[in-house]
């Protein structure tokens, strides 16, 4: 949150939702809050969850994004 701009910063917010994910080793984490950032005409929302769990991007997000994943 430091290395945003103010002027991103002043509309972060956070929100409370009811999720739940899906790991491959069959284990679920429940996320009870998400944050919500502005990036340029988009939202991204941040699922934080009370576990160790790496920062993750969703496909969606980088559908959404137009990211390219080259896997090779």
């Amino acid at each position: 949150m430091r290395g945003l701009p103010e002027s991103v910063r002043s509309k972060v917010f956070e929100q409370p939702v009811e999720m739940s994910f899906r790991f491959g080793n069959n284990s679920v984490v429940p996320c009870n809050r998400a944050m919500f950032i502005p990036v340029d005409k988009f939202w991204i929302k941040i699922a934080i969850v009370e576990t160790r769990t790496p920062f993750l991007i969703s496909n969606n997000v980088c559908r959404s994004l137009g990211a390219i994943i080259d896997t090779s």
